[in-house]
């Protein structure tokens, strides 16, 4: 991740001939205290490599409780059931960062650094504006939701269907992914339904779909299944260390009857939740040429700073960067 260069104090950071990535800018209040949020710089030209990378901007905002109106409740629905609409526009709170800025984006980005992983950076806003699947089939071979891809518009949603039909690779790093339609007007986003309420169940895309989650009260480790054992995403992983990282979980995904025939389970977290039967899932499967990996587990880019699964991610990109 880049700093922004330091400019003189501005209103706006006042973005100059960057290369595109995640940049933070660093801003004091006339009071003096800090903020440091990030923010994407678009590509100069699309497909210049071959991996796109987004950001779950969307996500942020709906989980920014930044109370513009001053009426006592956070301007988002998780604050209250009957807001139904988010504006993409508030600055975040705290020190600026988006909500779990450390915990669940930090890693993953230092993982692409250190390793010279080279992707196109997206925001939603910026995927939005790609009008078919076809132009991004023809740009990039692996699209990676490294977040939990929470909330997503009709045309996203078609948009990344069709991906993987074109036979487009897709890597879910988290858990939630697409579970919420939403519509866009102007700067704000308003909640409509479930997909899965729509026909369309998000593990028909992703392979799993969200069961549960308990704020992170439990949490556990992966252990591999019969298939995960002999399978090439753990080849070369010191599987006696797998178990020392005890922490995924948070929200969970599983597999459902819709989900891709030939699907395959990886590995599992049991967290015990109160609901004994609730488990994060990792799986695999594929469609025609299109590769789709899933991590099942809101918590899972965090595991980067443990050397075990690096591997795992690793195997995972070297096996999905290919067409």
């Amino acid at each position: 991740m880049g700093e922004a260069p330091r400019q003189p104090r501005h209103d706006v950071v006042r973005i100059g001939d960057w290369p595109n990535g995640i940049y933070y800018a660093e801003v004091e209040a006339s009071d003096g205290r800090m903020g440091y949020p990030p923010f994407v710089v678009r590509p100069h030209v699309y497909g210049a490599h071959r991996v796109a990378y987004i950001v779950h901007t969307n996500t942020w905002e709906a989980y920014n409780h930044q109370d513009v109106n001053a009426d006592g409740w956070g301007d988002t629905w998780y604050a209250a059931n009957g807001i139904r609409n988010v504006d993409l526009g508030r600055h975040y709170i705290g020190l600026g960062a988006p909500p779990k800025w450390c915990a669940y984006d930090l890693a993953p980005l230092h993982w692409l650094y250190r390793t010279g992983k080279k992707v196109d950076f997206f925001s939603d806003d910026d995927i939005e504006g790609v009008r078919t699947a076809r132009t991004l089939a023809n740009r990039y071979d692996l699209i990676v939701f490294p977040g939990h891809e929470e909330y997503v518009t009709r045309h996203m949603n078609d948009l990344i269907t069709g991906y993987r039909n074109l036979g487009g690779n897709l890597m879910f790093l988290s858990a939630t992914n697409f579970l919420w339609c939403i519509e866009r007007h102007g700067n704000r986003i308003t909640r409509t339904a479930e997909w899965r309420w729509l026909g369309r169940p998000e593990s028909r895309l992703i392979g799993v779909q969200y069961r549960g989650n308990d704020e992170g009260t439990h949490r556990g480790r992966y252990t591999l299944t019969p298939f995960g054992r002999s399978s090439w995403e753990f080849e070369g992983v010191d599987r006696t260390a797998l178990p020392l990282w005890r922490w995924f979980g948070i929200e969970v995904d599983m597999t459902t009857s819709v989900s891709p025939r030939g699907i395959h389970v990886l590995a599992q977290v049991n967290p015990h939740m109160p609901n004994p039967r609730l488990r994060g899932e990792m799986t695999y499967y594929t469609r025609g040429r299109a590769k789709v990996f899933a991590a099942g587990v809101l918590n899972f880019p965090g595991s980067t700073y443990y050397p075990a699964y690096r591997q795992v991610f690793e195997n995972v990109w070297a096996r999905l960067v290919k067409p």
